[in-house]
């Protein structure tokens, strides 16, 4: 499975900024920045998606973490199954019964990405995190600095 990461240096004046306030906020102001800047790779990735039925682009989504006394925080832009995101198609094709797998999408999508060797890989989150980077960066900032400045005393 491919993964990509976004190492983000020259922020410490943010940090810093950051360490004055109460570790809930922190974590609070990350989460917002991690999940706006994760809905960008998201939307990327949406519109890179090959499309057949849907589900898989339905099904693209982020999660947000952060340890904020650790200095980690992140958000993981994946592809999530179950019941949502694969009853419309299941449905729609007749085959709720014996044959419905509501996680099919979560193991399918990995042979769209990275293919096989009967299908070339169509790759869509990776080349999405690549061509996001410098809007992720920036949306980053942002949002911390305006966290920073709307909780300043």
């Amino acid at each position: 499975m491919s993964t990509g990461t976004v190492k983000v240096e020259g922020l410490r004046e943010l940090r810093k900024s950051m360490d004055r306030l109460e570790t809930k906020l922190q974590k609070r102001i990350y989460q917002k920045a991690a999940g706006k800047a994760g809905r960008l790779v998201v939307q990327a990735a949406k519109a890179k998606v090959p499309r057949n039925t849907g589900t898989l682009s339905r099904s693209v989504t982020a999660r947000v973490s952060s340890k904020p006394r650790q200095g980690l925080f992140g958000v993981k832009v994946s592809v999530r199954g179950g019941l949502f995101a694969s009853n419309r198609t299941a449905n729609r094709k007749g085959r709720q019964g014996k044959d419905y797998k509501p996680d099919a999408v979560e193991r399918y999508y990995r042979f769209v990405e990275t293919g096989t060797k009967y299908h070339p890989a169509q790759a869509f989150l990776l080349p999405s995190l690549e061509d996001q980077r410098g809007p992720i960066l920036e949306v980053f900032k942002r949002e911390i600095a305006a966290g920073i400045e709307s909780h300043r005393p």
